[in-house]
Protein backbone atom coordinates (compact mmCIF):
# COMPACT_ATOMS: atom_id res chain seq x y z
CA UNK A 1 0.00 0.00 0.00
CA UNK A 2 2.88 2.07 0.62
CA UNK A 3 4.61 1.56 -2.51
CA UNK A 4 1.38 2.35 -4.03
CA UNK A 5 1.42 5.65 -2.39
CA UNK A 6 5.02 6.39 -3.80
CA UNK A 7 4.03 5.83 -7.19
CA UNK A 8 1.43 8.06 -7.12
CA UNK A 9 2.86 10.61 -5.56
CA UNK A 10 5.44 10.11 -7.95
CA UNK A 11 3.48 10.00 -11.32
CA UNK A 12 1.44 12.82 -9.67
CA UNK A 13 4.90 15.09 -9.83
CA UNK A 14 5.73 13.89 -13.23
CA UNK A 15 2.52 15.24 -14.39
CA UNK A 16 3.33 18.18 -12.52
CA UNK A 17 6.49 19.07 -13.85
CA UNK A 18 5.30 18.35 -17.48
CA UNK A 19 2.67 20.74 -17.07
CA UNK A 20 5.33 23.24 -15.89
CA UNK A 21 7.41 22.67 -18.76
CA UNK A 22 4.73 22.92 -21.20
CA UNK A 23 3.90 26.40 -19.44
CA UNK A 24 7.77 27.63 -19.32
CA UNK A 25 8.38 26.76 -23.26
CA UNK A 26 4.68 28.64 -23.81
CA UNK A 27 6.25 31.76 -21.95
CA UNK A 28 8.66 31.71 -23.76
CA UNK A 29 7.19 31.73 -26.87
CA UNK A 30 4.99 34.47 -26.22
CA UNK A 31 8.37 36.41 -24.99
CA UNK A 32 9.94 35.91 -28.11
CA UNK A 33 6.53 37.05 -29.93
CA UNK A 34 6.40 40.03 -27.56
CA UNK A 35 9.98 41.08 -28.44
CA UNK A 36 9.48 40.66 -32.36
CA UNK A 37 6.08 42.53 -32.03
CA UNK A 38 8.24 45.18 -29.93
CA UNK A 39 11.11 45.70 -32.62
CA UNK A 40 8.18 45.75 -35.13
CA UNK A 41 6.51 48.56 -33.53
CA UNK A 42 9.82 50.24 -32.70
CA UNK A 43 10.79 50.30 -36.41
CA UNK A 44 7.48 51.47 -37.69
CA UNK A 45 7.80 54.34 -34.96
CA UNK A 46 11.00 55.57 -36.51
CA UNK A 47 9.11 55.28 -40.02
CA UNK A 48 6.40 57.32 -39.16
CA UNK A 49 8.96 60.26 -36.95
CA UNK A 50 10.77 60.40 -40.46
CA UNK A 51 8.09 60.86 -42.55
CA UNK A 52 5.99 63.45 -40.22
CA UNK A 53 9.69 65.33 -40.32
CA UNK A 54 9.79 65.36 -43.84
CA UNK A 55 5.84 66.30 -43.95
CA UNK A 56 6.67 69.17 -41.56
CA UNK A 57 10.11 70.49 -43.58
CA UNK A 58 7.94 70.93 -46.33
CA UNK A 59 5.05 72.72 -45.02
CA UNK A 60 7.82 75.26 -42.92
CA UNK A 61 9.21 76.04 -45.46
CA UNK A 62 6.23 76.87 -47.43
CA UNK A 63 5.27 78.82 -45.18
CA UNK A 64 8.14 80.43 -45.24
CA UNK A 65 8.63 81.22 -49.19
CA UNK A 66 4.82 82.79 -49.06
CA UNK A 67 6.14 85.22 -45.93
CA UNK A 68 3.21 83.42 -43.64
CA UNK A 69 6.44 82.57 -41.12
CA UNK A 70 9.89 84.02 -40.70
CA UNK A 71 12.99 81.93 -41.54
CA UNK A 72 13.85 81.96 -37.54
CA UNK A 73 10.53 81.32 -36.11
CA UNK A 74 10.16 78.08 -38.91
CA UNK A 75 13.64 76.67 -37.98
CA UNK A 76 12.74 77.31 -34.30
CA UNK A 77 9.68 75.40 -34.73
CA UNK A 78 11.26 72.33 -36.81
CA UNK A 79 14.12 71.78 -33.99
CA UNK A 80 11.40 72.15 -31.59
CA UNK A 81 9.72 68.92 -33.44
CA UNK A 82 12.92 66.91 -33.38
CA UNK A 83 13.97 67.59 -29.74
CA UNK A 84 10.27 65.82 -29.00
CA UNK A 85 10.90 63.22 -31.43
CA UNK A 86 14.34 62.36 -29.68
CA UNK A 87 12.40 61.96 -26.54
CA UNK A 88 10.68 58.90 -28.11
CA UNK A 89 13.89 57.45 -29.27
CA UNK A 90 13.97 58.70 -32.98
CA UNK A 91 17.48 60.28 -33.82
CA UNK A 92 16.46 63.12 -36.79
CA UNK A 93 18.92 62.88 -40.09
CA UNK A 94 17.12 65.62 -41.33
CA UNK A 95 18.36 69.10 -41.07
CA UNK A 96 17.15 72.56 -41.76
CA UNK A 97 18.79 74.69 -44.71
CA UNK A 98 17.91 78.39 -44.23
CA UNK A 99 16.19 79.99 -46.73
CA UNK A 100 17.34 83.41 -48.78
CA UNK A 101 14.30 85.32 -47.82
CA UNK A 102 15.07 88.01 -50.28
CA UNK A 103 15.71 85.80 -53.27
CA UNK A 104 12.18 83.34 -52.92
CA UNK A 105 9.66 86.35 -52.50
CA UNK A 106 8.94 88.80 -54.93
CA UNK A 107 8.95 92.19 -53.28
CA UNK A 108 5.84 93.23 -55.25
CA UNK A 109 3.51 90.63 -54.05
CA UNK A 110 5.03 89.33 -50.93
CA UNK A 111 3.42 91.84 -48.73
CA UNK A 112 -0.01 92.85 -49.71
CA UNK A 113 -2.81 95.06 -48.10
CA UNK A 114 -6.19 94.26 -48.55
CA UNK A 115 -7.46 95.94 -51.35
CA UNK A 116 -4.12 95.00 -53.44
CA UNK A 117 -3.97 93.33 -56.56
CA UNK A 118 -1.57 90.65 -57.45
CA UNK A 119 -1.31 89.05 -60.82
CA UNK A 120 -1.49 85.16 -60.78
CA UNK A 121 0.82 82.72 -62.90
CA UNK A 122 -1.54 82.02 -65.51
CA UNK A 123 -1.86 86.19 -66.02
CA UNK A 124 -5.33 87.06 -64.04
CA UNK A 125 -5.69 89.44 -61.41
CA UNK A 126 -6.69 88.45 -57.99
CA UNK A 127 -7.77 91.01 -55.11
CA UNK A 128 -8.19 90.33 -51.21
CA UNK A 129 -11.27 92.86 -50.96
CA UNK A 130 -11.80 91.75 -47.00
CA UNK A 131 -10.86 89.62 -44.24
CA UNK A 132 -13.64 89.52 -41.50
CA UNK A 133 -14.67 87.02 -38.68
CA UNK A 134 -17.98 87.04 -39.23
CA UNK A 135 -19.92 84.99 -36.34
CA UNK A 136 -23.18 84.98 -38.29
CA UNK A 137 -22.17 82.84 -40.99
CA UNK A 138 -23.94 79.03 -40.17
CA UNK A 139 -20.27 76.53 -40.96
CA UNK A 140 -20.30 72.44 -41.45
CA UNK A 141 -16.88 71.80 -40.41
CA UNK A 142 -16.84 74.35 -37.13
CA UNK A 143 -15.21 72.69 -34.23
CA UNK A 144 -16.05 73.82 -30.56
CA UNK A 145 -15.41 77.51 -30.33
CA UNK A 146 -14.29 78.32 -33.85
CA UNK A 147 -16.57 80.80 -35.83
CA UNK A 148 -16.06 81.79 -39.61
CA UNK A 149 -13.49 83.71 -41.28
CA UNK A 150 -14.67 85.15 -44.14
CA UNK A 151 -12.22 86.41 -47.26
CA UNK A 152 -13.39 88.44 -49.90
CA UNK A 153 -11.84 88.64 -52.82
CA UNK A 154 -11.85 88.87 -57.11
CA UNK A 155 -10.84 87.39 -59.81
CA UNK A 156 -10.05 88.89 -63.13
CA UNK A 157 -9.96 86.64 -65.98
CA UNK A 158 -7.38 88.05 -68.43
CA UNK A 159 -7.20 85.20 -70.80
CA UNK A 160 -8.93 84.28 -73.53
CA UNK A 161 -11.13 80.72 -72.43
CA UNK A 162 -12.99 80.72 -69.39
CA UNK A 163 -11.67 80.23 -66.03
CA UNK A 164 -12.35 78.00 -63.12
CA UNK A 165 -11.18 79.04 -59.49
CA UNK A 166 -10.92 76.20 -57.54
CA UNK A 167 -11.40 77.38 -53.73
CA UNK A 168 -8.74 75.38 -52.05
CA UNK A 169 -5.49 77.36 -53.80
CA UNK A 170 -5.47 80.09 -51.36
CA UNK A 171 -4.31 79.50 -47.70
CA UNK A 172 -5.29 81.52 -44.89
CA UNK A 173 -3.70 81.82 -41.33
CA UNK A 174 -3.99 83.50 -38.01
CA UNK A 175 -2.08 85.16 -35.81
CA UNK A 176 -0.09 82.19 -34.31
CA UNK A 177 0.52 80.77 -37.96
CA UNK A 178 -2.33 78.06 -37.65
CA UNK A 179 -2.79 77.20 -41.69
CA UNK A 180 -7.54 77.64 -40.84
CA UNK A 181 -9.30 75.36 -42.55
CA UNK A 182 -11.79 75.59 -45.61
CA UNK A 183 -15.01 75.11 -44.63
CA UNK A 184 -17.22 73.07 -46.70
CA UNK A 185 -20.19 75.84 -46.13
CA UNK A 186 -18.30 77.81 -48.80
CA UNK A 187 -19.70 75.36 -51.89
CA UNK A 188 -23.23 76.71 -51.17
CA UNK A 189 -21.32 79.76 -53.02
CA UNK A 190 -21.98 80.72 -56.21
CA UNK A 191 -18.61 80.68 -58.21
CA UNK A 192 -19.11 80.52 -61.34
CA UNK A 193 -16.36 79.54 -64.66
CA UNK A 194 -15.39 83.20 -65.16
CA UNK A 195 -15.66 84.22 -68.86
CA UNK A 196 -12.84 85.95 -70.39
CA UNK A 197 -12.63 89.62 -69.45
CA UNK A 198 -15.20 89.64 -66.48
CA UNK A 199 -14.36 89.87 -63.15
CA UNK A 200 -15.49 87.84 -60.74
CA UNK A 201 -16.55 88.24 -56.70
CA UNK A 202 -15.61 85.08 -55.13
CA UNK A 203 -16.82 84.51 -51.06
CA UNK A 204 -14.54 81.70 -49.07
CA UNK A 205 -15.45 80.57 -45.48
CA UNK A 206 -12.76 79.45 -42.99
CA UNK A 207 -13.08 77.71 -39.91
CA UNK A 208 -11.61 80.29 -36.81
CA UNK A 209 -10.06 79.29 -33.59
CA UNK A 210 -7.63 82.15 -33.32
CA UNK A 211 -7.43 85.77 -33.70
CA UNK A 212 -5.93 88.23 -36.12
CA UNK A 213 -4.17 89.79 -38.00
CA UNK A 214 -4.84 87.02 -40.62
CA UNK A 215 -2.80 86.45 -43.99
CA UNK A 216 -3.86 85.22 -47.26
CA UNK A 217 -1.56 83.47 -49.72
CA UNK A 218 -1.84 82.29 -53.16
CA UNK A 219 1.21 81.45 -55.23
CA UNK A 220 3.55 84.25 -54.42
CA UNK A 221 0.77 86.57 -52.89
CA UNK A 222 0.53 87.41 -49.40
CA UNK A 223 -2.29 89.98 -48.45
CA UNK A 224 -2.66 90.84 -44.48
CA UNK A 225 -4.71 92.76 -42.22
Amino acid sequence: MKKLSLLGIACLSILVLASCGEKSNQSSKNSSSSTSQSQSSSSHDKSYYENQEKDSLKNLKTLVENGALSNDDAKKMFQKEQLDDAKHGYKSTLSWVDINDESSEDPSTSDLKVGNTATTESGNEITVTAITENAQVELDDAKNGETALEVDLTLTNKGNDSQYFNPSDPSVFDSQSNTLNLDSATYGNDIPDIAPGITAKIKLYYDNPGTGPYKVTYGNAVWSN
